[in-house]
């Protein structure tokens, strides 16, 4: 899905890797900041697209809300293949509604599953945005596991 923006163009796809996360690119930073306030996932500099020379990670919702439009997952086109790389981790948001607290933190690929579903959380929700760097946390994980 293509959107116009004041200064540029946001792309919204949907990669195979992601099952509930979309793919926002633009071609100018002043686009991509649209996102900031709505997304705990980062910005990232594309330096393969002569095009879309920034991209984030939201959810529908995220991308309605910063875009001040309604987006459905039938608008979006779901791509063949995967256009950012393989995440390193996830920064997680788990809260339970009866609870005020809630947990965020950043997890390795490979303890997520543990992470969500672990006996100690049972979280009532729990939402994920990609990192595609290593985080002091996720180094520190990392250094724990080894």
């Amino acid at each position: 899905m293509l959107v116009l923006t004041e200064t540029g163009f946001v792309e919204i796809v949907k990669e195979p890797q992601f099952d509930d996360i979309y793919t926002v690119q633009a071609t100018d930073s002043k686009s991509i900041r649209m996102f900031d306030r709505n997304t705990m996932a980062r910005i990232i500099r594309n330096d393969y697209s002569r095009t879309y020379r920034y991209q984030t990670h939201a959810h529908l919702y995220e991308i309605s809300r910063s875009l001040d439009m309604p987006i459905r997952s039938k608008e979006v086109e779901t791509l063949d293949r995967n256009i950012s790389p393989a995440p390193v981790g996830y920064r997680v948001l788990g809260f339970w509604h009866d609870r005020e607290d809630d947990v965020q933190a950043d997890v390795l690929v490979e303890d997520l599953e543990d992470f969500k579903n672990g006996s100690d959380f049972n979280f009532d929700e729990f939402i994920k945005w990609p990192l595609f760097h290593m985080t002091d946390e996720l180094v520190e994980q990392k250094n724990r596991d080894n």
